[in-house]
């Protein structure tokens, strides 16, 4: 088990001095990343998939994505907010693949 698998989403912000998003900015964060990920060819659905993707950007040094007990959490360097998404809630759809056949 890695180092924060056994934390909460609230205890790895708190011991990383993260800032949590709030709603709306988590859901457009959310957005965002979900379609940096797919023009960056990535399939993504699940947060299983976010941590596989953002871990395998291997010259991204802004975003970070780490498991924790309820899902993934998603950091930002530079601007120092942590993104959470869950295991049990869907992913948007980027924009992008809106009738283009790929959903």
């Amino acid at each position: 088990m890695r180092i924060y698998e056994s934390l909460t989403f609230e205890e790895l912000c708190r011991r990383q001095d993260g800032v949590q998003l709030d709603e709306k900015d988590t859901s457009q964060e959310t957005s965002q990343l979900m379609l940096y990920l797919s023009r960056s060819g990535f399939i993504v659905q699940t947060a299983g998939d976010v941590l596989a993707a953002i871990n395998h950007l291997v010259e991204e040094e802004e975003i970070f994505a780490e498991r924790c007990k309820e899902g993934v959490a998603v950091s930002h360097a530079s601007d120092g907010w942590w993104l959470f998404i869950r295991d049990d809630k869907p992913l948007p759809v980027p924009l992008s693949h809106i009738g283009d056949g790929s959903c």
